[in-house]
This record gives C-alpha cells, sequence and structure tokens, in this order.
C-alpha cells in the first residue's frame, strides 16, 4: 500500500491488526511523529481500543511555562527545531502523567530528565541492553513497526533507504520472518534523511505501506552542536592512534566523537 493520506494509514493499521495494537519506533529521529500522534488520536477517542508503545528516546524541545522564559526561549526552539516541529503527544501526556487508561508507553532509555516526574514511565521503563532489543520486541508481542524513512528515484525505479535507525529494524525484521510470525512495518518518506545505502537500502516490498506526503515534511529534531575544543582535538588524534588500518571503532554522539573522526 502506497498513499498520501495519512488517515488511510491509520485505518489500514486498525483493520489489519485488530483494535489492540502494539507498536515498535525506532529510537530517536526515526520516529513518524506525525503518524504516531494520528494514531494516539484514534485510539484517544476510542475507549474499546489499546495502544501499547514500545521505543526509545522520544525527542521534544524543552517545555517552559512562565512567560518570561517562553519569550526568550522560543525563538531559539523556532530556529533549533523548526516552528513546525509535531511534539509527540503520547510522550508528552506520559511526561505529565496523563496517559489515557487505555494507551501504555514503554522505553528502555529516556531523554535526559523527562521521565523524573512521571509514575507511568518509570514504572513501564524497560532495562533492556540495546544488543537484546530485537529479541524483547519479539517476545513482547508486538505487531508492527513505523519508522521515517529516506527516498531516493533511480533507473530502476523507486528505492527506500530505512536512514538513521536500519540496525534494530532489519534485526526484527530477521526474527520475525525466521518465526513465520505476523508482522508489519510502515515507512512513512521524508525529504531531508540521507539516503543510506547498503544493507540499510530496502526494496519498497519491504513495507505493508508506505506514506509520502508534504504534510508529513516538518523539519527534524536537531541537537545543538558545540563547535570542538583544543582539548577535544588532542583527545580525539590521541584516540585515533589505536585503530589500526582497516580497523573498525564504534562511537557514539558528541564532541569527543566528533574529533577521533575528524582526526
Amino acid at each position: 500500500m502506497q498513499t498520501s493520506d495519512l488517515n488511510s494509514v491509520v485505518d489500514f493499521i486498525f483493520k489489519s491488526l485488530g483494535n489492540d495494537i502494539k507498536l515498535a519506533a525506532p529510537l530517536g529521529l526515526g520516529k513518524p511523529n506525525d503518524l504516531l500522534n494520528a494514531v494516539y488520536d484514534h485510539v484517544e477517542k476510542n475507549p474499546d481500543h489499546k495502544l501499547s508503545i514500545f521505543t526509545a528516546l522520544s525527542l521534544g524541545p524543552p517545555v517552559v511555562t512562565e512567560d518570561l522564559a517562553e519569550r526568550f526561549f522560543t525563538p531559539f526552539k523556532n530556529r533549533q527545531w523548526g516552528k513546525d516541529y509535531p511534539i509527540l503527544k503520547y510522550y508528552q501526556s506520559a511526561q505529565k502523567d496523563q496517559l489515557p487508561k487505555n494507551i501504555e508507553v514503554h522505553e528502555f532509555y529516556f531523554q535526559a530528565g523527562t521521565a523524573l516526574n512521571s509514575t507511568h514511565l518509570q514504572r513501564n521503563y524497560q532495562s533492556v541492553n540495546y544488543t537484546h532489543v530485537a529479541e524483547n520486541i519479539f517476545n513482547s508481542g508486538i505487531q508492527i513497526l513505523v519508522q521515517l524513512i529516506a527516498k531516493k528515484e533511480t533507473k530502476d525505479g523507486i528505492r527506500y533507504s530505512l536512514s538513521c535507525n536500519p540496525d534494530l529494524t532489519l534485526d526484527v525484521d530477521d526474527i520475525y520472518k525466521r518465526f513465520n510470525k505476523k508482522f508489519m512495518i510502515i515507512g512513512v518518506v521524508h525529504p531531508d534523511l540521507p539516503f543510506m545505502e547498503g544493507d540499510a537500502e530496502v526494496r519498497p516490498d519491504f513495507f505493508a505501506a508506505i506514506l509520502d506526503t508534504p504534510k508529513t515534511n516538518h523539519q527534524l529534531f536537531a541537537l545543538p552542536r558545540m563547535p570542538m575544543s583544543v582539548e577535544e582535538h588532542f583527545i580525539g588524534f590521541y584516540s585515533s592512534l589505536f585503530i589500526k588500518d582497516g580497523g573498525t571503532i564504534q562511537i557514539g554522539i558528541g564532541s569527543l566523537s566528533d574529533a577521533i573522526v575528524n582526526a
């Protein structure tokens, strides 16, 4: 199924899977916020439906409540995240402990400080090593995974990429296929995602449905990126000496990682 209608994708999900949905979404940037919000709204309006969300690192700009702070912060927020960034409704409600009774949120990694005042998020936190996430999703009975994807037109036709979140999606798909268990993956195209090739590149039939519409082309979430200091450059250079030619290193996110790559 390929469509430009967000509501038709929501209808497709519930017609295919019923009224009790166990849904997974990638860590961080790969979440299709507009689709997740539409599914949330549908379940919130239908008390006989149920939604369980399994994910990690739900991103959102800081929330300020005082008038002076808001006037100071809003111009920066608009520059950094854009005026159209869709706030994740499930996470906004979960942080305030105001989730509807028929919606649950399970995360294995929090954005710093976001769960401090949420009994729900803390009680439903899943302590899972990243290595075991795909297996945990399978054992939890997840039925569907939704994800932002990149698109590229080639001479052989349109190709899609899992972009910045290929790892767990491919692992989860492999497990479900190995055990011949029903599983749906829905992709939401975003034009600003980098098109990663190799294993991240997939055929259209990898997805049960693809949503491609300008209405979901919001500005992507971005973290403030501080310049590298002289000390960090030296640390990166020194660390790079331990990497053999042709070797491999796993790095994280931040200025020290940037310094190693730069070296």
